[in-house]
């Protein structure tokens, strides 16, 4: 039921220039004028609080980097997180593992872990990240056995830096690697490898992950992906970028569901449900946002499909998801594929990119959609939707679409943040950078910015460009201080003033890194000029690794004059900055 209308003036392409709206009391902000959405009174209940059905109480328990097979699962005596994940007959339905912060793997390299833990319904055991503290885990996490488990809050990584191989193919033999136990091992797999039944990914960070983001089996009975980022995962092979940001398939009765999840810069694509056959069953999409995949790889592919090969996708439902795409195929949103969908709901989406609806879909309703070209920015209003989380009170997706080109926006978050709440705001595209901005909302809209925004660098290569200022997402974070965890900001060295000449780099320019907590390799370095005429941010570039970094920077053709570089180096949670000041002088004339 649906309780609110847009009409807008937007020129896009799209069969209607209307925009209904519900969604968990969503706020849209289209050019100046704010309106709000809300639902029938029972999902309204849902969005404003937790749900409870997933959150059951039951005994906490601990896991930590240091911990031990011989701990018994207490705050001072914690597991590792091979034992915490086998569970045993300790924990039990509805319980909780908490994990400490810190890198999680085996013999000081990428490891495979592999969860059985079995919860029950309405008692699914939660393995979340412990509030104030970064927990990741080094490698990739499968559940092949048990069930009804939530993972919440935790990050998922491949700190293996090689991303390319000439070879073709899904099945690379570049990233097999010594396991520490004297074998080698595949790390071609999701960074979460789902294959058991009535599991939930919620809020989490899934990244840099060598074969693909999230992987969901068949056997994923009822799965869910809900607030997680899933970004960088894949690698460039001979023949093309491989690795989506989540890989699906479904048989009949499941449901999966993909919901307020972020999908960007992924070396293949976004989203891709597909096989051969009846395999692509209920997939349930909204509130995602999904854009710029294959950004970082040689050729762009699409950003998301939805159909098999061969047979039908049944009971697909795309609604209210934001797709945004500046180098699109004519199939960046692909919904059919080969063998079409059968019965369908399109509705209430915006694309910016372009959309294929195969010829072989049946009875697929396509209602209230919003088509515009990305690369005509002007000739539609803004769009501002802020997205509350269901989960997480104070946490929600803002997502700008500034086809104005302001230089900064207006938010209206009060439908996700209560006024007195400490709260920050973080570039989604860097994600794990220093926040944009904080403080305590005094309610009404909070300001911010739409350029000089960084991107996080791939292991393969440095920044991609950022979509900003045309179109950003950020991440609203309450803060918290729990009194209990030990995590210190990063230590950053200084960097004098530098100068050089016009149309020449200024290199060598050296810094050091240093955390108490995390190996240096797993800061994350972020940068920005404040003359980005003269000095674009993907004109500074990084070189080494350990404690030791070098800095580069290309300033732009012919341009000469200064830009003040901040410098800013983050542990996920907390960061440092420094600045300094580059001057480019005039080349000096040669002497006739």
């Amino acid at each position: 039921m649906l309780a609110g209308q847009i009409c807008c003036t937007t020129k896009g392409k799209g069969d209607m220039e209307s925009l209904k709206m519900a969604g968990p009391r969503e706020h849209f902000l289209i050019s100046n004028h704010l309106f709000t959405a809300r639902r029938t009174l029972a999902w309204t209940w849902l969005a404003s609080g937790l749900l409870l059905a997933g959150i059951a109480q039951g005994a906490d328990f601990y896991a930590a980097p240091n911990g031990t097979t011989d701990g018994d699962g207490s705050i001072e005596r914690p597991w590792n997180l091979g034992k915490a994940l086998k569970g045993s007959e300790v924990v039990q339905p509805g319980d909780t593992i908490w994990l400490r912060g810190g890198v999680y793997r085996a013999y000081n390299r990428p490891s495979k872990y592999f969860s059985s833990l079995q919860g029950a319904e309405n008692q699914p055991i939660t393995v979340r990240g412990f509030p104030g503290e970064r927990a990741i885990i080094d490698g990739n996490l499968s559940q092949l056995t048990g069930g009804w488990v939530n993972y919440w809050g935790f990050e998922i990584m491949n700190s293996l830096k090689r991303r390319v191989t000439p070879e073709g193919g899904p099945f690379p033999k570049a990233f097999w690697a010594p396991d520490g136990r004297g074998q080698t091992t595949d790390l071609t797999v999701s960074g979460f490898d789902l294959r058991a039944p009535q599991v939930k990914l919620i809020n989490m960070i899934i990244r840099d992950s060598i074969g693909g983001g999230i992987g969901i089996n068949a056997a994923a009975v009822n799965p869910e992906i809900y607030g997680t980022l899933s970004f960088h995962n894949g690698w460039q092979g001979g023949d093309r970028g491989h690795g989506h940001g989540l890989y699906g398939q479904s048989i009949s009765p499941s449901v999966p569901q993909v919901r307020d999840s972020l999908f960007f810069s992924n070396y293949a694509l976004g989203i891709q449900t597909s096989g051969t056959g009846p395999v692509v069953d209920n997939f349930q999409f909204e509130g995602n946002v999904v854009f710029f995949n294959s950004a970082i790889s040689r050729q762009h592919q699409a950003n998301i499909v939805v159909g098999s090969a061969s047979g039908q996708a049944r009971n697909i439902s795309l609604v209210r998801n934001f797709f945004f795409e500046t180098e699109p195929s004519g199939t960046d949103v692909n919904l059919g594929y080969i063998g079409g969908i059968q019965n369908g709901l399109v509705q209430e989406n915006y694309f910016a990119t372009k959309v294929f609806f195969s010829p072989n879909n049946q009875n697929v309703q396509v209602n209230n959609n919003i088509t515009v070209d990305a690369n005509a920015p002007g000739q539609q209003p803004n769009l501002v939707v802020v997205r509350p989380n269901q989960y997480e009170a104070g946490r929600a997706h803002i997502i700008v679409y500034n086809w104005e080109g302001l230089p900064e926006v207006t938010v209206d978050p009060s439908n996700a943040l209560a006024a007195g709440t400490a709260y920050e705001i973080r570039n989604a595209q860097d994600i794990l950078g220093p926040p944009i901005t904080q403080g305590v909302y005094a309610g009404g809209t909070v300001t911010l910015p739409m350029t000089g925004l960084p991107v996080a660098k791939t292991f393969q290569k440095n920044a991609t460009a950022s979509t900003a200022p045309r179109f950003n997402v950020f991440v609203l974070l309450p803060q918290s201080n729990t009194g209990v965890s030990t995590n210190t900001p990063p230590m950053l060295s200084g960097i004098t003033d530098k100068t050089t000449l016009q149309n020449k780099p200024k290199a060598g320019i050296r810094f050091r890194v240093r955390d108490a907590e995390l190996l240096p390799d797993f800061l994350n370095i972020s940068v920005s000029s404040s003359n980005t005429e003269l000095v674009p941010h993907e004109n500074i570039k990084f070189t080494g690794n350990g404690l030791s970094r070098t800095m580069k920077i290309i300033p732009a053709k012919d341009q000469v004059g200064t830009t003040i570089i901040n410098l800013s180096l983050s542990d996920g949670l907390l960061s440092t900055n420094t600045t300094f000041k580059l001057t480019v002088n005039p080349a000096v004339a040669a002497t006739p």
